[in-house]
């Protein structure tokens, strides 16, 4: 009895383990279309119309589409945009739009021209929707 237990024990704590390790990245659960703009101040350096897929996420989307750097644990440039903070993933580049942290700029991000209240690793995929990054200092 005493084994059943245990047994049942490592298993419930494994689970739990695994469930507590998974991240959230929210993905598309239909297809469609979308829109990617890059903003230098008042100027719009690149815009690119994007097919997504039921399971893409929007951060895959985008690194499909330009080289992108997030942050690491350190505010370092990582290429791997594998590291998730408290408000989720800090993206640092895009292309040639790059935010220096220690200079107090970072990578405003809009949707449809409005401040996105979700980082974009938490952000739903809408059709038709315009996804905007812009550089922006604090």
């Amino acid at each position: 009895m005493k084994k059943k237990v245990l047994g049942f024990l490592l298993l419930l704590l494994v689970g739990l383990t695994l469930v507590g390790c998974s991240t959230t990245r929210v993905t598309a659960s239909a297809n469609g279309s979308i829109t990617f703009e890059l903003h230098n101040g008042q100027e719009v350096i690149s815009t690119k119309a994007v097919l997504f897929y039921e399971g893409d996420t929007l951060l895959g989307l985008l690194r499909a589409q330009y080289s992108v750097a997030c942050a690491d644990a350190q505010n370092q440039q990582d290429f791997t945009c594998s590291y998730v903070g408290q408000w989720g993933v800090f993206v640092l580049v895009i292309g040639d739009l790059v935010a220096d942290p220690t200079k107090n700029e970072y990578l405003g991000f809009y949707i449809n021209g409005e401040y996105a209240m979700t980082g974009i690793d938490s952000t739903e995929i809408v059709d038709g929707a315009v996804y905007q990054f812009r550089h922006e200092s604090y």
